[in-house]
């Protein structure tokens, strides 16, 4: 999910402080992957930059040791919604009750590290939601995202396999379980912060940039990659992924598709790289209706100081091949881009990122360009208060002329903020707010509900209940 990677922002200093005790974080900003000698383990070996090339995005780094440990979290919430479906006949004021509980896992070895994180919980409205056809929610929706990797390192390769899913009753942008609770407990969103994991690129990630109603859904993305060293400055990878949407709730198209990549990085200086990517994506949706290609060429350019600041831009000279009735096809040229910058300091920590991509239609068209912006702010006020900020735009357009020669676009926007205060070794309170608005020429419906803009507001207050890092022998 496109939060997965942008929690960095939005975790407590109490969590932090859990799961990486003060002689861990205090002092330089320079990662140290040597874990205690007590546990005889041996951290993979760092490249000066992770490879620019293929499924994961260049983060800043890790603060503090590589250590097996395991950290169980609680959170619950309190929620004021005042449209919880997107429909005008839903748009009163509705009390919501959300509860996440989180595991985070992380064994590192001589030669290799496994990550596995899993959050779910539950969200109970105060009353029964008029959806129209879409009745079998009522008052009751679950959730749950399991996230595995596992690292392999030789000598002079990796070998890196991932898989996350989740089970989701709406988008997970602004979604008032994942989108505001786990991220603050270091649930499944958390644990690129919380441990050295891999940071995948969530750009691949299943479609869901947008705001489709009460609509339950599974999205999963499966990858593989291998990188082989050629000398100290030279790397090469290949990547391999597979990820799918398939939506529960009827009237949405499904999508499944898969991701084929290799570049060559070249990195020189104290922090910089350089890479060229070929990319290869095939879109495929149910009901019959056509897929298309999406592939090119990248140029990619990297530059990190470890655990303070990271940069990465690209630009990708694409081609797009949709077909065209009669079996003919059509090849429309396109332009990509992922740029981010991240920056982290001992108070506080700041992202932005910018993304040009072809996507599934998330739902609602057989493929789309999608356009994003995003940001995150968090900042440390006092040894005991921590405040977190995020927003975010997205505009989705159709790449097939549905209608009367039209492309059918939406532009969705999401907000908030989280202030959480430390109330003790294991326990935190916070209060939070989100706001989502989204515009489109064309409605969305689930059963018989169709809308062409909606506005929600979401503010909670809640707990969250953790315990100390458990180390792992």
């Amino acid at each position: 999910m496109s939060w997965a990677q942008q929690a960095g922002a939005q975790v407590g200093q109490t969590l932090l402080t859990a799961a990486f005790p003060p002689p861990q974080l205090g002092g330089s900003q320079t990662p140290v992957n040597v874990p205690d000698s007590s546990q005889g383990q041996v951290s993979p070996p760092e490249a000066p930059l992770s490879p620019l090339s293929g499924a994961q995005v260049l983060t800043p780094g890790f603060v503090g040791e590589a250590h097996s440990f395991v950290l169980p979290t609680l959170g619950c919430t309190e929620y004021a919604n005042t449209n919880p479906t997107g429909y005008s006949q839903n748009s009163s004021l509705f009390s919501e009750s959300t509860c996440v509980g989180a595991l985070t896992l992380q064994r590192v070895g001589r030669h290799s590290q496994l990550n596995l994180d899993d959050g779910g919980g539950g969200m109970f409205f105060n009353r029964t939601l008029q959806t129209g056809a879409n009745t079998n929610f009522n008052r009751v929706g679950l959730f749950d995202e399991l996230g595995i990797s596992e690292e392999l390192t030789g000598s002079r390769w990796k070998w890196l396999v991932a898989d996350r899913g989740a089970y989701l009753p709406e988008t997970p942008q602004g979604f008032a379980g994942f989108g505001t609770v786990a991220s603050y407990i270091g649930g499944a969103q958390a644990v690129s912060t919380l441990s050295n994991a891999p940071a995948l690129n969530s750009a691949y990630e299943p479609n869901q940039a947008l705001y489709t109603g009460l609509s339950k859904r599974f999205g999963d993305l499966a990858t593989t990659q291998f990188e082989y060293s050629l000398n100290g400055r030279s790397i090469i990878t290949a990547t391999g992924m597979v990820g799918t949407l398939q939506y529960i709730t009827p009237g949405f198209i499904d999508d499944t598709f898969w991701i084929f990549m290799a570049g060559y990085n070249y990195f020189f200086g104290r922090g910089d790289g350089i890479a060229l990517m070929y990319d290869e994506n095939h879109f495929l949706f149910t009901g019959g209706r056509p897929g298309f290609v999406n592939r090119g060429f990248s140029f990619l350019y990297g530059h990190k100081i470890n655990g303070r600041l990271s940069v990465e831009l690209s630009v990708a000279p694409m081609a797009n091949v949709v077909p065209e009735p009669q079996g003919k096809t059509v090849t429309l040229p396109f332009l990509s881009t992922f740029d981010s910058v991240e920056y982290l300091t001992t108070r506080w920590d700041a992202s932005v990122s910018v993304s040009r991509v072809m996507t599934g239609g998330a739902g609602v068209a057989t493929g789309a360009q999608r356009n994003m912006v995003e940001g995150n702010y968090g900042r440390r006020l006092s040894p005991k208060l921590h405040v977190a900020g995020h927003i975010s735009f997205d505009n989705l357009q159709s790449i097939s002329q549905e209608s009367a020669g039209a492309q059918s676009h939406y532009n969705y926007w999401q907000g908030g903020f989280n202030l959480e205060r430390d109330m003790g070794p294991h326990v935190s309170l916070y209060v939070n707010y989100n706001l989502q608005r989204q515009v489109s020429n064309k409605p969305i419906c689930v059963g018989a509900d169709c809308a062409t803009a909606f506005t929600r507001q979401v503010a909670g207050i809640g707990f969250n209940w953790h315990v100390r890092r458990v180390n792992l022998e």
